[in-house]
């Protein structure tokens, strides 16, 4: 019991290491919140003040920012429909993406505009390399700059009434050959790369790049943020991840934090957690016994299955740790001579192993009466059997004096 109290205990404490170190150790899934790599957005959530959609949170249309940043899951017809909703009904949806699955959502919604998914390069206004082009405001928009990563450009029909938001420069161009050359043959700009669409009540903003928002760009300069600023307003911002693959791992943290924050809104979850710790800790072996006590309930068990008499013997535990120490010896010869040496008043520790094991080696040789071992305990009838030794000795020590002297008497006499 005390074995599987400790293996409780232990994986116990196991469960509440893994479990802080889920809490402590972040996502790194691209444009997660709270990863704070190159790759995430945790900038921009802490400065932008980017909560996660889901879950219990349902944003209130009129009040509410939706970003989409990445997808790489296709968009289904329920999904569709669920965003169609949010925008009919005041909800504004900004859709960042180049290589993804966005023209999915787009076509759903029918709104006359895509995104290319050819390379936006820019020789000229760029940030270190043309892969890092510069695009502008357009229009009376305000925001200035934007430092962009392996954008695309987005393209729109005249019919469906876009609102160019930001463009590139007339330096840059697509390459379509992807050779980074510009080719005779490629297009050049000004493209446009963030495009507004009125949608029912809202608004769908459309930004033909997802690295606008990961810690890498966004620390290049401020206009990002502001770009993002602009388009909400006084809404809050709540990111979307319902199309974008996770890892297990953030599956896992997302689902460990969610059942705590279900901890939270339900006490009586949390007693109940408490409960099945307890349990754990203390119902596996609800009383404490000594390793003594254990030991010799666990021989007594054993003995008991061979047929032996083990009533009201808990108290003699010299009898029992030799008994378990020795299964093959025999029963009834062990309880005799331990008898023998409680009526002898020699029960101190160690006489019984001691007479038993003489028992045992004395019995190895031969194997008569019916299967029990020929043994004679240490008691009254030993002390006779020593007397009649030590007479013996004394005889023969005589009998070698007698010899002693004669021999002498017989060289003095050969000597005259």
């Amino acid at each position: 019991m005390g074995t599987k109290r400790s293996v409780a205990a232990g994986a116990l404490a196991a469960l509440v290491l893994v479990v802080a170190i889920i809490f402590a150790v972040p996502s790194v899934d691209d444009f997660s919140l709270e990863n704070p790599y190159w790759n995430g957005m945790s900038m921009a959530a802490s400065e932008l003040g980017i909560a996660k959609a889901g879950g219990s949170t349902t944003p209130d249309p009129e009040e509410t920012l939706l970003l989409i940043v990445g997808p790489d899951l296709p968009f289904t017809p329920s999904r569709i429909a669920e965003i169609r909703s949010y925008l009919e009904s005041g909800g504004v949806v900004v859709l960042m993406d180049d290589f993804g699955e966005g023209n999915s959502l787009l076509d759903g919604l029918g709104v006359g505009a895509r995104i290319n998914g050819s390379l936006l390069l820019d020789p000229l206004f760029m940030y270190r390399s043309q892969y890092y082009p510069r695009a502008f405001s357009a229009g009376d928009s305000g925001v200035g700059e934007v430092t962009l990563d392996y954008a695309s450009v987005v393209e729109v029909e005249e019919w469906a009434g876009a609102k160019v938001l930001l463009e590139s420069s007339a330096f840059s161009y697509l390459d379509l050959d992807s050779d980074g050359i510009h080719g005779a043959s490629e297009p050049v700009g000004p493209f446009p790369v963030a495009a507004e669409i009125s949608y029912g009540r809202g608004r769908l903003v459309i930004v033909s790049d997802s690295s606008l928002l990961i810690n890498s760009v966004y620390s290049l300069g401020e206009f990002n943020s502001a770009f993002i600023r602009e388009i909400a307003g006084a809404r809050s911002l709540y990111a979307d991840y319902g199309n974008n693959a996770q890892s297990t791992y953030a599956s896992l943290r997302s689902g460990l934090i969610s059942s705590v924050d279900a901890l939270g809104e339900y006490p009586e979850l949390r007693y109940l957690l408490a409960v099945a710790g307890v349990w754990v800790l203390f119902e596996v072996d609800p009383r404490p016994r000594s390793r003594s006590s254990s030991r010799s309930r666990a021989s007594a068990s054993r003995i008991r299955g061979r047929g032996g008499d083990l009533e009201g013997e808990d108290e003699d535990g010299e009898y029992w740790r030799v008994a378990e120490e020795h299964p093959d010896w025999d029963r009834g010869l062990l309880r005799e001579t331990w008898e023998d040496l409680k009526g002898a008043s020699l029960n101190r520790p160690g006489v019984l192993g001691q007479s038993a094991a003489a028992a045992s080696a004395a019995g190895t040789g031969s194997n008569s009466g019916g299967g029990r071992w020929t043994v004679t305990a240490k008691g009254s009838g030993d002390n006779d059997n020593d007397n009649d030794n030590d007479n013996d000795k004394n005889e023969n020590e005589n009998k070698d004096k007698d010899m002693d002297v004669d021999d002498r008497k017989e060289g003095r006499k050969n000597k005259g």
